[in-house]
């Protein structure tokens, strides 16, 4: 007896409601609906889709040419909280036209707690059932990797969004659907616990919400009682099929994870490269006018008081729309006044070149009016600078002497901050890098559909 096959031990009374016994008005075919809020009942037998929502029944039509196959039949057992669910319908959907992306669902019912679907979509299984809490927001607004929040306080991550298309139904289904039918959907996970999924859907204008849960094939094999399903295919060879979930709280967390670190990366090396910059105490400072430059000028002395020090020698020259090519040479002095023998130990370019100007309205500059550089200094003692420049302004490209004075100054003990550099130009690209296969992964599904067109 009906009441038999689901019994619950709940010591509840079963609804008033007798499994309703009909014929098929095309093909005679008897049909049982055990659902009393049933509307549409598939004929097994000959495909058609009965109205019986109204006291005559009505032959819609037939169903989808297209026979699909499914590893479930109409009358399975389904056991939910020590319940027993029977599969009393069967529908595919598909997303874009790709019949690869087919998603199977079965409308699970239960005299004493009505129905519930089960969700498999290539092989990853969910259950859910109509829920009444409603989310904060607009859920149709949000894009994969979102928050949102629901009147309950919990926080949902946008898994996906689309457009699910009718391609087949059997059984009975508590509304009038046709092949064809679209719904508009958009899949959220848990933040706090991914299993636990919420979803929306929006059908004809309506929408309605379900709240569930992703199972395991493990669950699923106990739940209907088969501890073989899907364990062999087709031929019968072992094929276990693999349960891959895009599991977007994860990625979201790994994003946020990468986003924090390389952020905290290019801050600290960008702190230390300022710091390694403004290191050093200045050992000289002087002004050489253009025909200084032009003559080859040894500067002032100035001391370097320990061993394998680091000098940074700055040049700065008021270039107007101009440009200068200097030589900076350090020399050690003889401190020997008889031999007297000073030795050019480096030369370095320091060149420099700066434009302005004005251009269809907004003003322009390009280049620097300034240069830096690093030396190693193997020996205490004093040194010089000996100094040459040639310097022209607008677009010569050659000159024989200086027509721009500079100013050079000497740090001792500086710190040379190339590394660090180094280190937060990786660190910008990588935070680029990563925001940008963000972009890529939060907007997917965008993109696959802009592909499409």
């Amino acid at each position: 007896m009906e009441h038999e096959r689901f019994a619950l031990n709940s010591g509840r009374k079963r609804p008033a409601y007798t499994p309703k016994n009909i014929r098929c008005p095309h093909c005679g075919a008897g049909l049982t609906i055990k659902d009393e809020q049933s509307e549409l009942v598939v004929c097994e037998y000959c495909g058609s889709h009965l109205n019986v929502s109204r006291d005559e029944m009505e032959v819609l039509g037939k169903g989808a040419s297209r026979k699909w196959e499914f590893p479930l039949k109409i009358g399975d057992s389904f056991r939910y909280n020590n319940a027993r669910y029977e599969i009393i319908a069967r529908m595919v959907f598909i997303e874009d036209g790709d019949e690869t992306e087919a998603s199977r669902q079965y409308l699970l019912y239960n005299p004493y707690h009505g129905t519930l679907w089960l969700d498999d979509y290539q092989g990853q299984y969910s259950l859910s059932m109509d829920t009444h809490v409603m989310p904060v927001e607009d859920p149709f607004s949000k894009r994969r990797g979102d928050l949102l929040k629901t009147h309950d306080d919990q926080a949902w991550v946008m898994e996906g969004a689309g457009t699910y298309e009718l391609v087949y139904v059997d059984g009975a289904l508590p509304w009038i659907a046709q092949i064809g039918d679209q719904a508009e959907y958009a899949e959220f996970l848990n933040k706090s616990n991914p299993k636990l999924q919420y979803e929306a859907q929006r059908i004809a204008g309506e929408i309605e919400y379900g709240k569930g849960e992703s199972l395991s094939l493990a669950q699923v094999r106990q739940a209907l009682g088969k501890p073989d399903f899907l364990k062999t295919e087709g031929t019968g060879k072992a094929a276990q099929r693999a349960v891959s979930v895009d599991n977007v709280v994860s990625a979201r967390r790994g994003f946020t994870f990468a986003f924090v670190v390389i952020t905290i990366a290019l801050i600290v090396n960008g702190f230390a490269y300022m710091v390694a910059s403004s290191q050093g105490r200045r050992v000289l400072e002087q002004n050489f006018t253009a025909q200084e430059l032009t003559a080859e000028t040894i500067s002032e002395p100035f001391i370097v008081r320990k061993d394998n020090d680091i000098l940074k020698i700055t040049a700065n020259a008021n270039l107007d729309n101009a440009w200068m090519a200097l030589d900076i040479g350090v020399v050690r002095q003889d401190d020997d006044p008889i031999r007297n023998e000073d030795m050019l130990l480096h030369v370095d370019d320091a060149d420099m070149s700066y434009y302005h100007g004005t251009e269809g309205g907004e003003s322009w500059s390009e280049g620097s009016r300034s240069s830096s550089s690093y030396i190693q200094i193997p020996q205490k003692g004093t040194y010089k600078l000996m100094v040459h420049a040639v310097s022209n302004s607008g677009e010569t490209e050659t000159a024989t002497q200086a027509e721009h004075s500079a100013t050079i100054r000497v740090y001792s003990g500086a710190l040379v901050p190339y590394y660090s550099m180094l280190m937060a130009i990786v660190s910008a690209i990588m935070l680029v890098g990563t925001f940008a296969m963000y972009h890529k992964w939060k907007h997917g599904d965008e993109d696959d559909d802009d592909d499409d067109d």
